[in-house]
């Protein structure tokens, strides 16, 4: 018998429960990259930029939500944090030029 959850596969069998830690940990630190790349992506002082940035992050998790492959599941986890860091430069850069306010913002 096969249950989905958040699209990751559990399997009933002898292996349940190892099975479920390792997903329950991966479904974790997938959620904590998540958060971490939205409050990144919010903090853009350009509004395009912002918007773009979380709008990505939340198609490329929904894209991926039924991944249950660990080892391709691993490799997403990391261009996310990749990704995160990515993000967390530019923005600093950005910040050095801060831009004018458009009229959506004003």
């Amino acid at each position: 018998m096969t249950f989905h959850k958040i699209g990751f596969q559990f399997l009933r069998n002898e292996n349940f429960k190892t099975e479920l830690k390792f997903n329950t940990e991966i479904m974790s630190r997938a959620v904590l990259l998540y958060r971490q790349l939205l409050k990144e992506g919010q903090k853009w002082q350009e509004y395009n930029f912002r918007e773009y940035t979380c709008r990505r992050v939340r198609e490329e998790f929904r894209k991926n939500r039924s991944i249950t492959d660990p080892q391709k599941t691993e490799e997403l986890l990391q261009f996310g944090r990749s990704n995160l860091e990515l993000i967390h430069r530019q923005r600093v850069i950005s910040n050095f030029f801060p831009p004018e306010k458009l009229v959506i913002e004003k």
